[in-house]
């Protein structure tokens, strides 16, 4: 198989799959279903106060936001609130009492250097607003990093028990030109951006 045929094989199969899960619908009981992506938009839209009609139709009056989302979000996310500090180790023998310490400080030190709080945060923050929250986990120099992948890139088997169990994890990634030219890929020219 050639390049270009391999090519054109594999943008065929990533299409098939964004297709197939655009519009997935998952099933709470046998009568009831929800398009998980149209609900995380109107999360989105409440949170926000988008309107998709600002107007009234009856009265021809612009539509008053009221921020009632938003003040639950808020509330969920205050009450929610983790820190590192509350990552606890404890010695299950007397001797292992200096060790836990010492694991406790190295754990906490670690978690600053990696920003970890406010990583936590976002992730309390999105999963209070869109329901579900989503970490990509990966190396750069050896070094581990988190990043939280928006809910409306991801495209996943529906029919899976969770993320670690589905047959495959399609992601669209957002680039800019300059770092699509640093990519090690080949017909990175052929690239195109758009403002929007």
């Amino acid at each position: 198989m050639d390049k270009q045929t391999a090519r054109d094989a594999l943008i065929a199969k990533v299409h098939k799959e964004i297709t197939q899960y655009e519009n997935e619908q998952y099933w709470i009981t046998d009568k009831v279903a929800f398009n998980m992506r149209e609900m995380i938009k109107t999360f989105r839209k409440n949170y926000y106060g988008i309107y998709d009609d600002p107007v009234d139709p009856k009265t021809k009056k612009e539509k008053l936001w009221v921020p009632l989302t938003r003040l639950l979000v808020d509330a969920v996310r205050k009450n929610v609130d983790l820190d590192p500090k509350d990552t606890g180790f404890r010695a299950t023998w007397y001797g292992g009492r200096h060790l836990t310490q010492l694991i406790r400080g190295y754990m906490r030190r670690w978690f600053s250097q990696i920003y970890f709080n406010a990583k936590l945060n976002e992730s309390i923050f999105v999963a209070a607003r869109d329901g579900t929250d989503v970490w990509k986990t990966y190396t750069v120099d050896g070094k581990i990093k988190t990043k939280s992948v928006d809910l409306l890139n991801i495209y996943i088997d529906p029919t899976a028990d969770s993320i670690q169990d589905t047959y495959r994890f399609t992601e669209r990634v957002l680039m800019t030109q300059n770092e699509v030219q640093g990519m090690d890929w080949e017909n990175t020219s052929e690239f195109v951006t758009q403002k929007d």
